[in-house]
């Protein structure tokens, strides 16, 4: 892969990407309706994995020719670690008060498979979130377009699902929260696609590890 290329895509994964996968796995707690007390369990889970980041500092990757205008081109990615480990962290603390502050979740509109998918959607849209920066962190680089985009493809196709399943059984939008304040499914549509097409669009380029012609 051409390296100004794979820093942008590996700065994408890790600034922009894995602080949005735990927003997904908070979402899922949400909609399976767990006591409060998995949320330590979630802030816990979160703590190891900031840990198993740091050790992702020391990744390096070396182009065997570093020519004209490349002095620079591993800048984006450790900037991107550094800002997207901040990121993880606000998230998760950010998203559990906000969750532990509001009301338990009504969602009498969809039924235990409606529920199901929506929950299997959010977390396939998690690891689609994660899995570029752990790919990278590992050493690999790039993840293949081949392995990321079905399971961004599985998120949708499992929201789309859900959201066809509740409008068969309630009338008017699909799978509606009860609360006055709501904006599902709409945010969920929404959020899906662009982080979907954020999580495939850079591998079009390519994958696996830079290298120079």
């Amino acid at each position: 892969m051409e390296p100004q290329s794979f820093d942008g895509a590996a700065w994408a994964a890790l600034m922009l990407l894995m602080p949005t996968s735990v927003l997904f796995v908070a979402a899922a707690l949400r909609r399976l309706g767990l006591p409060r007390w998995t949320w330590s369990l979630y802030l816990l889970g979160v703590a190891g994995g900031l840990v198993l980041l740091h050790s992702a500092g020391h990744t390096r990757y070396e182009v065997p020719e570093i020519g004209s205008g490349l002095n620079w081109w591993d800048f984006g990615q450790f900037v991107g670690l550094g800002l997207g480990r901040i990121g993880v962290g606000a998230n998760a603390v950010v998203v559990t008060a906000w969750m532990l502050r509001r009301p338990r979740l009504h969602d009498d509109q969809l039924d235990r498979c409606g529920t199901r998918l929506v929950v299997t959607s959010y977390l396939a849209m998690a690891v689609a979130s994660a899995l570029p920066a752990t790919w990278w962190a590992v050493g690999l680089g790039i993840v293949p377009l081949l392995i990321e985009l079905p399971i961004v493809v599985v998120s949708w196709a499992c929201l789309a699902l859900a959201l066809v399943l509740g409008s068969r059984r309630i009338p008017g939008t699909p799978g509606a929260d009860r609360s006055s304040d709501s904006t599902w499914p709409v945010d969920a549509i929404v959020v899906a696609w662009l982080v979907g097409a954020l999580a495939v669009g850079p591998l079009f380029a390519g994958s696996g590890l830079p290298v120079t012609s």
